[in-house]
């Protein structure tokens, strides 16, 4: 065929679902195609990693996945902030978790496995907490002590105090109950009931402005409480909508209340439907009658999926459609009685962190030094990836002296944690992924400073997952003799190949080449150093390889199924064209990114330049112009062609028949 074909995309779909949420994140800069699939909420619903409540007792904590079936996991409890858990309560903030303690809150994302420990104020002996939300692009934690409202910014990693004010039409009347806030679009939302009950006008939505720092009224409910006991539960529908469960104690009757279209600034666009009611006679009590704890649930397609404890305070999984209940499910491995529980929706935002000026790093990968031009100047460059203690990783490019300085740290360390801290770098931010520069030399590089305190306690506090320092390209160490300067000269051979299929180009490397050509560099270059002017006069030994049938196992990168590249680094080579007499490969000196290899099976990556079928095969000795002589009735034959294919290029075929009309044999 003329080129390799790309994956298809339901493959690479399938593949990148099974993938650990942590390895995703790193990979949003692959491809603007694949950064837009990780922000997909159907990706990361269907993915298999999933789940889509959370329940936490007194000891533990444990995830709910539901489809296809219903499967729960009890979560680790090692993260920071969760070793003693006492939590007051769990609030879904659309993207991340917050789970509410008496000394704090803990901001978690268990997808990623990332925490963070908030220490309340030091103002306020009590605090009840809200919700995150995004302002200004910036996080912020609100939380509420007494006729206070106090809010966290994680940038700045400070607590400011806002007195509590209110606009809009309350009707005159006192205000009976604030329920659990909602996230929704970074803001903030809250029902609020007045005092006549009855009356579904006395159930309003409330939001926190927090340019005007004032509680503004927003929009009504559908409906309100005919009882104390019903089931009124605000939630996020298809991410930026309201949805409503009601629940009558009296009848079981369930409602599913809607808003029509997006949420935005103006709450008097906002439409309520009634999307589903189920009158079924064995529905569930969502509300039990001993602590009145309210379900958690979420709305998906033409079902509905609820959370939620009996009078006995075991937890059940209840799954509605139809106008029934479909299935329930009793989680029996979590035994404490009466656990907190709430919705999750996973995501790859990791835990916000406050903005320091300086953080020790561990450098997890080194690659090799490259020769880049800079305002007409020749300098270094070395990509480095480092990580924190809470394995949040960053890439990191150094330039100049440090980049030898790094390489040469990295290339001693011997499987030893090597740590930096980079002074004055310059911070880069491309579609939301940060890295960071050395800024030439205002740049201050520490490695492995014995200057710094810290440094000790840092790498106790790394992660425990056996990550080690990877050099992704090693460069050969020069070797250095006085008053003289003696260089390598190494091979990098290029070859055009083809069968009936097709043609590619191959690059052999030293433990490739000498096979083929039975020369070393030095025989081959005779003491003559100098570019070959005249591209018909190379050596003969290069052009003896013309027409030979040689079989190539070659390496296939993102770079030759994404970038188009066509030429294909070979691993091994074997002469002739009998595949089932090809020795195992043996391990390759070819420089190679491992992170960019597809991993594909031997036989569908050893290929010949033969053009010949099976009962046909030649020998290495057998010419190219010869077989284009014998075999010129023979091409159409169908089966004649090679099953194996090759990506094309044009400019052998030119070669081929000025060889023919000269009457060249190789």
């Amino acid at each position: 065929m003329a080129h390799l074909k790309k994956l298809p995309w339901e493959l690479i779909e399938e593949i990148l679902s099974r993938i650990p949420p942590k390895s995703l994140v790193r990979f949003r800069t692959v491809s603007k195609q694949w950064n837009a699939l990780f922000d997909d909420k159907t990706f990361i619903n269907n993915h298999k990693m999933t789940f889509r409540f959370i329940l936490a007792t007194e000891s533990k904590i444990y995830s709910v996945s539901i489809d296809p079936v219903i499967v729960v996991r009890e979560l680790t409890l090692g993260t920071p902030g969760l070793e003693s858990l006492e939590l007051k309560n769990l609030v879904d903030c659309n993207e991340l978790l917050l789970c509410g303690k008496n000394n704090g809150a803990v901001v978690w994302n268990p997808w990623l496995g990332q925490s963070r420990l908030i220490e309340q104020s030091l103002k306020h002996s009590l605090m009840e907490f809200d919700g995150i939300v995004y302002d200004n692009k910036k996080y912020k934690m609100v939380a509420f002590s007494f006729d206070l409202w106090t809010i966290y910014d994680f940038s700045s990693d400070v607590w400011i105090d806002h007195k509590s004010k209110q606009t809009g039409d309350s009707g005159g009347t006192s205000v009976v109950s604030v329920e659990k806030a909602v996230s929704l679009n970074g803001t903030l939302y809250y029902w609020v009931c007045f005092r006549d009950k009855t009356d579904p006008m006395c159930y309003r939505i409330y939001k926190f402005g927090f340019s005007s720092r004032i509680w503004v009224s927003f929009c009504n409910l559908p409906c309100g409480r005919n009882h104390d006991g019903d089931a009124l539960v605000l939630g996020v529908f298809r991410g930026d909508r309201f949805s409503l469960l009601k629940q009558c104690m009296v009848t079981k009757k369930i409602e599913i209340w809607v808003t029509e279209n997006k949420i935005n600034e103006n709450g008097a666009d906002v439409v309520w439907m009634n999307f589903m009611t189920f009158l079924s006679p064995n529905l569930p009590d969502l509300v039990e009658t001993v602590n009145y704890s309210e379900p958690s649930y979420f709305v998906e397609g033409k079902r509905v999926v609820v959370c939620s404890c009996d009078n006995t305070g075991h937890a059940w999984i209840y799954v509605l459609a139809e106008n029934k209940l479909i299935s329930k499910t009793r989680i029996d491995c979590v035994v404490d009685p009466w656990p907190l529980h709430c919705t999750f929706v996973p995501s790859l935002v990791p835990v916000p962190v406050p903005c320091r000026k300086e953080e020790l790093a561990e450098v997890v990968t080194c690659g090799s030094i490259k020769v880049s031009e800079v305002n007409n100047k020749t300098t270094k460059r070395l990509e480095v990836e480092l990580r924190n203690a809470n394995d949040e990783r960053l890439m990191c490019t150094l330039w100049g002296k440090f980049a030898d300085t790094m390489f040469a740290a990295c290339e001693n360390a011997e499987n030893t944690v090597v740590t930096c801290l980079i002074r004055f770098a310059k911070i880069n931010s491309f579609k939301g992924l940060r890295s960071i520069a050395s800024a030439f030399d205002v740049s201050q590089l520490l490695i492995n400073s014995e200057d710094i305190k810290d440094v000790t306690e840092f790498v106790n506090c790394l992660p425990k997952d056996g990550v080690i320092l990877m050099l992704q390209e090693t460069r050969p160490k020069q070797q250095r003799m006085v008053g003289k300067a003696e260089y390598f000269n190494r091979f990098k051979l290029i070859l055009d190949v083809m069968d009936s299929s097709g043609e590619l180009k191959c690059m052999l490397f030293d433990n490739s080449a000498p096979k083929i050509v039975n020369q070393n560099v030095d025989e081959i270059l005779d003491g003559v150093y100098d570019e070959i002017q005249d591209p018909t006069n190379v050596p003969d030994c290069l052009k003896s390889l013309v027409g030979k049938t040689f079989q190539f196992l070659i390496n296939i990168d993102k770079d030759n199924i994404h970038g188009g590249n066509d030429t294909y680094k070979v691993s091994y080579v074997e002469l002739g064209d009998d595949a089932e007499h090809v020795d195992p490969p043996q391990d390759s000196d070819v420089p190679i990114d491992h992170n960019s290899l597809i991993s594909i099976e031997q036989d569908q990556v050893v290929i010949s330049n033969s053009n010949e079928s099976d009962d046909q095969i030649g020998t290495a000795s057998t010419t190219l112009s010869s077989k284009r002589s014998n075999n010129s009735t023979e091409d159409t034959d169908e089966n004649s062609s090679s099953t194996k294919k090759k990506i094309c290029v044009t400019s052998i075929s030119d070669e081929i028949e000025k060889e023919v009309s000269g009457g060249l044999k190789a």
